[in-house]
């Protein structure tokens, strides 16, 4: 007689799907919580820098190169050509007033002059139409210039425009070309009309400088030109004595991204200054305040001031902050918000630590 055998609820077979199953969600489970915390980047303090934001008076300035001229310069020109006779005089002497310089000579003027004096009056009156002319011609060419370098930038910018569509293929070869062309031709015009405006206008015999006093030419970038005016002060050091200089004049012109300004010496002039001597002076923007400050480093480069890693309490890690960063001078960010004095951040470079969202501290 056949006897029925009861089936097992727990076969082996069974046990190893199940088993697997559990190993699997396990795996899933721990990868999940590997990764769903933060992103940690091991780094060894020596190779970075950690500073202390503190609180201390900030004053906006900017460091910027001045050259130091004559306050009153006296140009010879010569309205009829001729050649030098007699020179009197080397290059840096000393003069004084009446005393001649140098002699020029032109023979055919002379003969003229000796063979018609009766006509002097009509040679001077065509001396002025010349001299008139002239002008006129310079005056032709230097708006012919000032069309060509508007004609210039013009294309320029076209050109700089079709490059970033060219870049991203929202245009064609054949009009990026034509701008790339335009702003070839463009640029050689200047050039052409740059040189043919500087043989028109002759070259000067000499320049007298009046050493009564000194003034500094000073070149600044033209991103500063709406907060640059008479008065502002700029300092600087020379041979270990601080000096002051006031603006006094601002030229607006713009010629290759920078504009100059006349600074004059506030109080003394500096003894055994030099025409052409440069100095280095940093050029204050604001007046005198408290600010929390944090130094300058490779960090704003990779957070655009946005963050900055903070260094926890016991010093092991440093943790992504966000921060709000004011008014700057190359030594100090002023920090608006995210920090108070006696933090200490990592203010070196972030280049190498992508998306990381703490730094564990390790001194190796």
């Amino acid at each position: 007689m056949d006897r029925v055998i009861k089936k097992k609820k727990w076969s082996k077979k069974r046990l190893l799907t199940i088993t697997g199953i559990v190993a699997i969600v396990a795996l899933i489970s721990i990868s999940y919580f590997m990764t769903s915390g933060k992103s940690r980047l091991n780094v060894d303090t020596e190779r970075i820098t950690i500073s202390e934001i503190k609180k201390g008076s900030f004053q906006e300035f900017i460091p910027v190169n001045g050259i130091v001229l004559p306050l009153t310069t006296i140009y010879l020109d010569a309205v009829e050509g001729g050649r030098v006779e007699d020179k009197y005089v080397e290059d840096g002497a000393v003069v004084k007033k009446d005393q001649p310089i140098l002699r020029l000579s032109n023979t055919d003027l002379e003969l003229s002059l000796i063979n018609q004096e009766t006509s002097v009056f009509n040679l001077l009156t065509q001396m002025r139409i010349s001299g008139n002319a002239a002008q006129q011609n310079t005056i032709g060419k230097l708006n012919q210039y000032t069309d060509v370098d508007n004609a210039l930038k013009e294309a320029e910018r076209v050109y700089n425009l079709d490059k970033k569509l060219y870049d991203q293929h929202a245009i064609g070869s054949q009009e990026f070309k034509q701008a790339e062309n335009n702003y070839n031709y463009q640029l050689q015009k200047k050039n052409l009309t740059t040189k043919i405006l500087k043989q028109d206008k002759g070259e000067r015999l000499g320049q007298i400088d009046v050493l009564s006093g000194f003034k500094v030419r000073v070149d600044i970038d033209e991103h500063y030109i709406s907060r640059i005016f008479n008065g502002l002060i700029g300092g600087f050091t020379l041979a270990g004595k601080d000096y002051k200089l006031k603006i006094t004049k601002v030229f607006t012109q713009v010629t290759n991204s920078r504009f100059q300004v006349d600074m004059a010496f506030m109080d003394t002039v500096p003894p055994g200054i030099r025409r052409g001597q440069t100095l280095q002076i940093r050029l204050s923007l604001s007046d005198e305040t408290e600010a929390v400050l944090v130094p300058r480093g490779g960090f704003f480069q990779q957070t655009g001031g946005n963050w900055i890693f903070k260094v926890s309490d016991n010093g092991k890690t440093a943790y992504r902050v966000d921060i709000q960063l004011g008014r700057q001078n190359p030594d100090y960010y002023e920090v608006l918000s995210g920090l108070k004095p006696g933090d200490k951040v990592v203010t070196s470079s972030y280049e190498n630590y992508g998306n990381m969202q703490e730094l564990v501290l390790k001194k190796e």
